[in-house]
């Protein structure tokens, strides 16, 4: 996660991102990028 900076518009703006579908488990296990998927979910 530590990896990943902010790409578009912000989104990664300091807070945690996770993906909006079942790619959830793929953003925290696998360390996901942004270009990977497109709709984020912010918690």
């Amino acid at each position: 996660m530590s990896e990943i900076k902010q790409e578009e518009e912000g989104i990664f703006d300091g807070c945690f991102y996770v993906w909006v579908d079942v790619t959830k488990k793929y953003m925290s296990d696998k360390g996901k990028t942004f270009n990977d998927y497109k709709k984020l979910e912010k918690v």
